[in-house]
């Protein structure tokens, strides 16, 4: 009996997955306000790594077909690429045709702002692991596609497509665009 496991990393994104974390950065890139950070983002900020929909599939289809030697094999799935959020923020405005202006105040003060929940304001920030997906390329000879191509084909769904244009989450948004750090 042969076994190999698919580990994509910890967000897949890509047309038709309507994940909550994409959709946060793109809907807040693409209605030209302000995206906010928290301040500890710059020292925390990375990597920025997620798994593209189109490299899960290529990935599990492979694998399929593939005997791993001993019998055993696990794989990480997802981009090899490490971006900070500024980097992956500006990809997604390249791609929405869109100018961002990023910035940073600390935690607490938008933890009070009006645009917090429950007196937090969340975002979806990144996991401090980086994952090897190395073996994955190898073993299964794998071409990722490039984190800017998938990006734009998201963004391009999200545009034309998104079911959920203005989800729950999204309410407070008015708020922060016309919120100012004092």
């Amino acid at each position: 009996m042969h076994v190999t496991v698919i580990r994509p990393l910890l967000q897949i994104v890509g047309p038709n997955t309507e994940d909550a974390r994409f959709a946060w950065f793109w809907l807040r890139v693409a209605d030209g306000g302000t995206v906010w950070l928290p301040e500890d983002a710059r020292l925390h900020a990375g990597p920025c790594q997620l798994a593209f929909s189109g490299d899960v599939a290529q990935a599990i289809v492979k694998a399929a077909t593939h005997l791993p030697s001993g019998g055993y094999a696990v794989y990480n799935v997802g981009q090899p690429e490490l971006w900070t959020y500024e980097e992956y923020i500006h990809a997604l405005a390249k791609a929405a045709g869109m100018t961002v202006d990023i910035c940073y105040a600390p935690r607490e003060i938008l933890n009070q702002s009006p645009f917090a929940v429950n007196g937090v304001y969340r975002l979806p920030l990144p996991y401090r692991v980086a994952f090897d997906v190395r073996a994955a390329e190898l073993a299964l000879e794998l071409t990722w596609t490039p984190m800017d191509h998938w990006i734009e084909e998201t963004g391009t769904w999200m545009s034309q497509s998104y079911k959920d244009a203005a989800p729950e989450w999204y309410a407070l948004r008015p708020l922060e665009r016309e919120w100012s750090l004092q």
